[in-house]
């Protein structure tokens, strides 16, 4: 997304998120969110390309500031975008316990100070967490989790009928488009390289007995995202613990209408999935 961001009331953050984002204030605002210091880190950034951009356009990764703005000059791709993230944090205002929305505080400061393209990393974390808590059995019990070998985890799950808990940590992978290819051989070992290591890091001098569950989130274009799908439709990426990647899929009306769907990649193009748009 081209431009530098500009909200309508400068160095009021909540005050736009409010009109724009009004769910996630819902599910964080309470007991003295540091509105004041992203105002300050909003306003640093802001000088800081304003002065890069020397009067002319530039181009910048879009961060969720740029999402809203682009959203106010009606672009359908970041109106789609503020359209699934008010969604996401309505359904965790809905399904969070009180505790819980204390812990995912953290996940949502860190995406209003993520300047940049890596605010989708704390996105996928909480899309991720959204999907696990509202199949009713499984509640959050910990963020940042730390580990006996001294590194955390990104969520600690607890299993309410079995009174079990579940380590989870989420891999956000950015597609390059330029870089994407339809071959099996070469995604699988992309994502064999990458997801092992990620595994053998978190699980580097701990017992065997603790056990870690990777979800991978793809983050890319249609194109990119339908070549994976296609993928996991036949493949299999032979990690233990190692889960099939979550992506997000939108459909709009071309007016107004948007549906989103994350969920598993291999089902994402499923012909259920596009009769509902129907």
């Amino acid at each position: 997304m081209a431009g530098i961001f500009i909200f309508l009331i400068m160095n009021f953050v909540k005050t736009n998120l409010e009109i724009y984002l009004p769910a996630l204030v819902d599910l964080i605002d309470f007991s003295d969110f540091p509105w004041d210091k992203i105002d300050r880190l909003f306003s640093e950034k802001l000088k800081q390309r304003t002065k890069e951009s020397k009067g002319e356009t530039i181009r910048v990764e879009a961060c969720v500031y740029d999402i809203i703005v682009g959203a106010i000059e009606g672009n359908k791709m970041a109106i789609g975008l503020l359209d699934f993230l008010n969604k996401l944090f309505e359904d965790l205002t809905d399904t969070l316990t009180q505790p819980e929305k204390v812990l995912v505080r953290s996940n949502a400061k860190s995406m209003l100070k993520a300047f940049d393209a890596k605010y989708r990393n704390f996105v996928g974390e909480m899309a991720v967490l959204n999907n696990i808590i509202k199949s009713g059995d499984r509640r959050l019990s910990g963020i940042e989790y730390k580990l006996p070998n001294g590194k955390s985890i990104d969520f600690k799950i607890v299993q309410t009928a079995k009174n079990e808990q579940l380590l989870i940590e989420i891999v956000n992978i950015h597609l390059d488009a330029d870089r994407v290819e339809n071959n099996a051989i070469a995604i699988k070992k992309f994502l064999t390289n990458k997801l092992s290591a990620k595994m053998a890091d978190k699980k580097l001098g701990l017992d065997d007995d603790i056990v870690i569950y990777l979800v991978p989130v793809l983050w890319g274009g249609w194109k990119e995202i339908k070549v994976y799908s296609d993928f996991y439709k036949n493949n299999q990426i032979s990690i233990e613990n190692v889960k099939e990647p979550f992506a997000l899929l939108q459909y709009n009306d071309r007016v107004n209408y948007y549906v989103h769907h994350f969920k598993a990649v291999s089902h994402l193009f499923d012909r259920e999935v596009r009769k509902n748009e129907n």
